[in-house]
């Protein structure tokens, strides 16, 4: 009866535990692989709006390029100062310098002061800053209580 009641009980042996730790690693690497994944994807994601943001500031960088050369040109044809810079999209700003703006995406736009002596002209900022009011939500609302 000793034989019988040995072969009944449960054992687990070195079979046993090699299977869990088995098991175990394969899920580990599978979680490794989907996180991985998902990293690649977010990575992608981040280059194609960096890819799109450099083009859009290209694009601007050529046309203030543009406007400065037809300012340049007309100033230098001897056209009075302010309907050359009125021509060339310029329009007067606060500190007596002349600015002109260029869309440089859907929310930003970069600005261009420059200041004119005569017939010739001197960029004296550029700046790239957001069209758009930015409000970032900082709250957690995990933490909120319900109002039930």
């Amino acid at each position: 009866m000793r034989e019988h009641e040995k072969n009944t009980g449960v054992r687990f042996g070195a079979s046993g535990i090699s299977l869990i730790l088995v098991l175990f690693g394969i899920v580990a690497m599978l979680l490794l692989a989907v996180l991985s994944l998902s990293a690649a994807q977010a990575s992608l994601r981040l280059s194609k709006r960096c890819l799109s943001s450099e083009e859009n500031y290209a694009a601007a960088k050529k046309e203030e390029a543009s406007a400065l050369a037809k300012l340049s040109s007309l100033l230098t044809s001897g056209e009075d100062e302010k309907a050359a810079l009125s021509d060339a999209g310029f329009s007067e700003g606060e500190d007596g310098t002349w600015q002109v703006s260029f869309p440089c995406g859907e929310s930003q736009a970069l600005t261009v002061a420059v200041l004119v002596e005569k017939d010739r002209y001197e960029i004296v900022s550029e700046t790239t800053g957001s069209t758009e009011e930015v409000t970032y939500d900082t709250s957690l609302p995990v933490l909120k209580k319900s109002r039930n």
